[in-house]
């Protein structure tokens, strides 16, 4: 239910600013329904949004945009929407800022074995060298013929979208990630997103 001070309208006149909201919990149908129509009914738009499912259980994030007040309102209105539905959910502030021209946008692949250490590796080595990374995706598929053989039963593909600072040169980065690659004997390519 909206609070009786927030209207629907766009007729108000205070600062807008942005948010992220966090929801995750068991998935079921509609509950991107339920959320989208409290965001409405707070007068509070849906800028971007990611959802994933992983065995049931779903994450989605919404970065939003409202009035101050509507935002203050949607933050004190989270506990009973999390109660009705059912889920947990966080509405944390964000930088209205987009994504900064000293960055270059990168796309990361790799496949082999292993993932949990590969994620690891590679995330580590984006730290050192001031990457961010922006979106990651691993997945694992089977594979009959090597479990047959007694091998691994799974491998594993990972696709990470980087932000690359000016400071850091790209060739470099390729070169440190080639270099991981053979270390940890997985494929692996960095190209322009």
């Amino acid at each position: 239910m909206v609070s009786s001070g927030i209207s629907s309208s766009s007729s108000s006149s205070g600062p807008r600013r942005h948010a992220v909201l966090v929801a995750t919990g068991a998935d079921r149908p509609g509950l991107l329904d339920d959320v989208s129509l409290f965001l409405h009914e707070h007068a509070v738009s849906i800028l971007e949004s990611r959802v994933c499912l992983l065995r049931g259980q779903f994450a989605l994030l919404l970065l939003v945009r409202g009035e101050e007040d509507s935002l203050r309102t949607v933050d004190h209105d989270l506990p009973r929407l999390a109660d009705r539905i059912g889920i947990d959910v966080r509405l944390r502030d964000a930088s209205s800022e987009s994504a900064s021209s000293d960055h270059t946008p990168l796309r990361l692949r790799a496949s082999g074995k292993n993932p949990a250490n590969v994620v690891h590796r590679i995330s580590h080595l984006m730290r050192v060298l001031n990457v961010n990374i922006e979106n990651i995706e691993t997945g694992t598929s089977s594979d009959p013929l090597a479990m047959a053989n007694g091998g691994e039963s799974a491998a594993f593909e990972l696709e990470m979208d980087l932000s690359v600072p000016r400071s850091t040169p790209v060739m470099m980065l390729r070169q440190y990630v080639e270099s991981l690659a053979r270390e940890l004997s997985i494929t692996c390519d960095v190209n322009p997103l």
